[in-house]
């Protein structure tokens, strides 16, 4: 449960980055007949050698970010109380936390914080390292998830 939090918010942070052109574009084709985009044999394996390259950048990160809440004077569960606090903007739960932990919890943030920002800039440079752009990228992610045959055609590859 601990390490699925962790990996939650950092898939999100991610999303929150490397996702913000898709956003607009989601609501776009929400509103719209999908679209399919054609992602070719080579941009496909290019997009996985990127994908994969961005997983290890994230597990690494969550490695990191588990590290960092060990070594705080928060326990994994009063972390994700207040995490969990912090994204949903309930402040009856940080409020009941004492100054000190809230103190803690902050600069833990900081920390984290910093490290996603480096981490992120590891994204894109694998990302471009693999001959993609992160709208690419993205565009990829966006039809993969549409179009179930394209979805196979990940699978097989990242599979093999």
């Amino acid at each position: 449960m601990q390490r699925r939090v962790l990996i939650i918010m950092t898939a999100f942070a991610f999303l929150i980055t490397m996702g913000g052109v898709l956003t607009a574009q989601d609501m776009q084709m929400q509103q719209q007949e999908p679209e399919t985009t054609d992602v070719s044999e080579k941009e496909l394996e290019d997009f996985v050698a990127a994908y994969e390259g961005v997983q290890e950048i994230q597990r690494e990160l969550n490695e990191e970010i588990n590290g960092l809440v060990e070594q705080s004077d928060l326990s994994q569960e009063e972390f994700q109380s207040m995490y969990q606090a912090q994204t949903t903007n309930n402040q009856s739960t940080m409020s009941e936390m004492s100054d000190a932990k809230q103190q803690s919890f902050s600069e833990l943030m900081n920390q984290i914080n910093s490290l996603q920002q480096g981490q992120q800039s590891d994204m894109v440079t694998e990302i471009e390292e693999h001959d993609m752009t992160v709208e690419k990228f993205n565009s990829i992610i966006a039809a993969i998830q549409q179009d179930p045959s394209l979805y196979q055609k990940f699978q097989e590859i990242t599979q093999n």
